[in-house]
């Protein structure tokens, strides 16, 4: 594994310090823009598509329709044009999911932090399938825990560190956040984190689209 991408190595639900010295910005001034792929999943109703739009500076996220199928938008963040993909967590549509994933750099999943136990279990057990079915062990994982502002919030990135067992799906890159999207509380961290773990990955380009050397 590189350098920078053991720096991220692990599952840490410590909060991310987004950084962006004067000195970067010079040094960004001379850099050519990279475009990566993420994708957001997870269960209907976790906050997947008001996220996209909150990161998109949108105002007004009361409107947000769920995403049907698919929906895709572009960001531009430090020198970064980021194409996100945002799947539809209806249980019908599911099966589209492993059609989206070719190229992609970071995976985001979303579970909503007012779900239930039973949503909870229903939640994990589908990330870890997903990941076993489509061998995505070595790709770095953003866990979001959305809605945190709500008043009736339970669950906190902190519960799914001790309590998913993510390592022992395989995962070895994860980050897990506690992110209100209407609040505006770590959206931007959340960006900010997809971009600095993806120009940490040392990623090959192959017939199946992108792997992790």
């Amino acid at each position: 594994m590189a350098a920078k991408q053991k720096n991220f190595e692990g599952v840490k639900a410590d909060d991310w310090q987004v950084s962006d010295s004067a000195f970067a910005k010079i040094k960004r001034t001379f850099k050519k823009k990279k475009a990566i792929q993420v994708v957001l999943f997870g269960v209907e109703g976790a906050g997947k598509t008001t996220f996209a739009h909150a990161a998109l500076e949108e105002k007004n996220l009361d409107d947000v329709k769920p995403t049907k199928n698919f929906e895709e938008s572009m960001l531009s963040w430090k020198k970064h044009d980021i194409l996100i993909k945002d799947l539809a967590g209806r249980e019908q549509v599911r099966d589209i999911w492993k059609h989206y994933i070719a190229g992609c750099n970071v995976f985001v999943w979303f579970v909503a932090s007012t779900c239930t136990e039973e949503e909870e279990d229903q939640s994990k057990q589908l990330l870890h399938n997903f990941i076993k079915e489509n061998a995505l062990q070595k790709f770095p994982f953003l866990i979001v825990v959305s809605k945190s502002d709500h008043a009736d919030a339970r669950l906190k990135a902190g519960d799914i560190a001790e309590k998913w067992n993510l390592e022992n799906v395989g995962v070895k890159i994860c980050r897990l956040m506690d992110v209100s999207a209407k609040e505006g509380v770590n959206v931007t961290a959340a960006v900010d984190w997809m971009v600095k773990v993806s120009g940490a990955m040392k990623y090959e380009s192959g017939s199946d689209g992108l792997s992790v050397g």
